[in-house]
């Protein structure tokens, strides 16, 4: 960009001007010019496209909410399995994979609240009024769709672990640690972001470790919402194995697909790529209880060559996993006698706490009861 669509260069001087000329304070409406340095540098702060925001969405004498005027001391929320994160009712952020707690820290200038999934949707689609605080307009509820499904994708356990990998404390090497942590940042646009992190026990090693084959480009589970009729080795793979085949293969797409039809099939599809688009051309031999189809395109997935099909009815959440490694050819991820070491130290140190825990709830509430039976007897003495 030439300097003939910016604003005239500004002089130095410690507090700049800065023009005011949108109706939203914070936010750029014209190009503006600060430099610093000395004459060093400038930075040059450029109007984004009028796409319409989330503010066409929010009570008038909430508008200027949206603003973040000073840096945000995020507070940490903790989203255990089956809850929702709520922001001031216009925004949710739902965990999509089973029996992972996330920990959110929002760096936004609006009002947060940990709830039920359902109370969650209730709310967020202004079918349910509760006491939690709001400030979406009447009658939006109908609008409300999903925005994104967002992998937390970037390690960051090295900057999460502490002590343990400083050289100073433990200075024990990542990948030697029990555990992972991912992260990612969700932007709420012109309002700020929400940090997600989630520590995932034993998900690099495992039933369901495993690197799949280049020409597999996605894996799609259908099953009912609850296990009775033959549903449950189908969500045992959802819940335990898929997690860690997820993590191993972040390429490959696995989608879920949960219905009220308990009578229904439950099946395992995977979905092959052609031959142009894969190193890898020979096909896997059908494995038992399977079946295949020759399918060209889906219409909101990368196109396919043809898929093959397990059936996770009424089996057993191991064979179905054998029958997929079977059918992918999949390269199954062993752990070195030491990582086995590791693992079952920390699952002695698990039982530990255990322990521990139940020894101090046990203590508390003696403490508790000669408490209250102390107060009784000062009671009894007092009214005598």
């Amino acid at each position: 960009m030439g300097d003939v669509l910016l604003p005239p260069p500004q002089p130095e001087k410690r507090f700049p001007t800065m023009p005011t000329v949108s109706h939203l304070p914070g936010t750029t409406a014209s190009p503006i010019r600060i430099p610093f340095g000395g004459g060093k540098g400038e930075v040059i702060d450029l109007p984004g496209l009028a796409r319409g925001s989330l503010e066409e969405y929010v009570l008038s004498q909430h508008r200027s909410d949206l603003v973040m005027r000073q840096r945000i001391k995020p507070v940490q929320y903790v989203i255990k399995p089956g809850q929702s994160l709520l922001i001031s009712g216009l925004v949710r952020i739902t965990p999509s994979t089973p029996g992972i707690t996330l920990l959110a820290y929002p760096f936004v200038p609006l009002t947060a609240h940990v709830t039920s999934t359902e109370k969650a949707i209730a709310i967020n689609t202004q079918t349910h009024s509760s006491g939690v605080p709001t400030i979406a307009k009447p009658g939006i509820g109908q609008k409300m769709a999903l925005a994104g499904s967002f992998q937390l994708q970037w390690d960051v356990t090295k900057q999460r672990a502490g002590p343990l990998t400083s050289s100073s404390a433990a200075g024990l090497s990542v990948n030697a640690l029990p555990f992972v942590v991912l992260a990612v940042d969700i932007l709420i646009e012109g309002c700020g972001w929400v940090e997600l992190t989630a520590q995932l026990y034993n998900i690099r090693l495992g039933q369901g470790a495993a690197i799949l084959p280049k020409d597999i480009k996605r894996i799609h589970l259908d099953f009912a919402f609850k296990i009775s009729d033959g549903h449950f080795g189908a969500r045992k793979v959802w819940r335990n194995y898929l997690p860690r085949l997820k993590y191993h293969n972040p390429a490959v797409s696995m989608t879920v697909n949960r219905s009220q039809d308990q009578a229904g099939p439950a099946t395992l599809t995977i979905f092959y790529a052609s031959p142009h688009d894969s190193s890898t051309s020979s096909p896997s031999s059908a494995a038992p209880s399977s079946s295949s189809t020759s399918i060209t395109s889906t219409s909101d997935h990368t196109p396919f060559e043809r898929a093959e099909t397990i059936g996770m009815k009424h089996r057993h959440e191991s064979q179905i996993l054998s029958d997929l490694l079977n059918l992918t050819k999949a390269t199954p991820i062993v752990a070195s006698p030491e990582e086995v070491a590791e693992l079952q130290a920390l699952a002695d140190e698990k039982k530990r706490s255990e322990a521990d825990r139940a020894r101090n709830a046990a203590y508390t509430e003696q403490k508790r009861q000669e408490k209250a039976l102390l107060d009784q007897a000062r009671g009894a003495i007092g009214a005598a």
